[in-house]
């Protein structure tokens, strides 16, 4: 009866602070005055928590995180479908793979830190820099120096590799996704997800070989956009394809994957999703 508490609806109004409180629960940090503890020790985001508990039925929700804004919503197009492919590479976030996957975090937050020691100043995100307002070309020389030495426990991280990323996915990539969606314009569409997909591949490290695969041989089968998503490390990947030709689709992109990898063919996963709304109880 968490939600009956005094305290527990002081601080958690909403289904955006509901997001936000569980993500804070994952990852061990303080939300408000609910204090945190050591958590699971995953430092995600709380994108997946956002859209669980937010989605809209038949729409694309635009949000900002850090702090976590809704944006906008965007109809999802009723001559389309979402196909979703497990790779049967499982993603583990836990144990071992953590600090592994903890490193796109890690490597976001030395970025800001080393900008800061360059040049004085009291940044706290990734987007405290781009938001400074520098000509692109001054502010991506600025980053460059301030993370010229990319080295931190021996390994180098690519640290401006990093913050282009990031640059790039929100300021280029994801208005690029929202015109091409308003306009229809498929093409667009498939050529900047072709770009969001690549960028993480590049630089967060977190694409592996059977993603990639399933990336690519859906835009070769004619997905109007595709791409792997979540955290990454193995996992899933989406396409986004025509309602009249799903099941050809399905049938064609599951056969072809298993033939590259027969290892996963008895793991892997082929399905049809919609944009449903948030959840809800079924059962009370």
């Amino acid at each position: 009866r968490l939600m009956e508490s005094e305290r527990f609806q002081r601080n958690v109004r909403s289904g955006i602070d509901l997001a936000m409180y569980l993500a804070c629960a994952e990852n061990g940090q303080t939300f408000r005055e609910l204090e945190g503890g050591a958590g699971v020790g995953t430092f995600g985001g709380s994108e997946d928590h956002t859209q669980i508990l937010n989605a809209k039925a038949g729409m694309f929700s635009l949000y900002q995180f850090c702090p976590t804004r809704h944006k906008a919503d965007l109809v999802f197009p009723d001559d389309w479908a979402m196909v979703i492919a497990y790779s049967g590479v499982h993603a583990e976030k836990t144990g071992a793979a953590m600090e592994h996957y903890n490193q796109a975090a890690q490597r976001a937050r030395l970025v800001v830190e080393r900008y800061n020691e360059r040049f004085g100043t009291d940044h706290h995100l990734l987007r405290d820099i781009v938001d400074e307002g520098k000509r692109q070309d001054v502010m991506l020389a600025r980053v460059e120096s301030a993370t010229r030495d990319g080295s931190e426990g021996g390994s180098d991280l690519d640290l401006f590799g990093r913050f282009l990323q990031f640059y790039r996915e929100d300021r280029q990539v994801i208005p690029s996704a929202v015109r091409a969606l308003i306009l229809r314009d498929d093409a667009a569409l498939g050529e900047v997800i072709d770009c969001s997909h690549g960028l993480s591949r590049e630089y967060l490290w977190n694409i592996v070989e059977e993603i990639d695969c399933l990336q690519q041989t859906a835009r070769e089968l004619g997905a109007i956009a595709a791409s792997g998503f979540g955290a990454g490390f193995g996992g899933s990947a989406y396409a986004l394809v025509r309602k009249g030709a799903v099941a050809e689709f399905v049938r064609e992109w599951s056969e072809s994957y298993r033939r590259r990898f027969p290892q996963r063919a008895s793991d892997c996963q082929f399905f049809t999703v919609t944009a449903s709304a948030k959840a809800a109880e079924m059962f009370v």
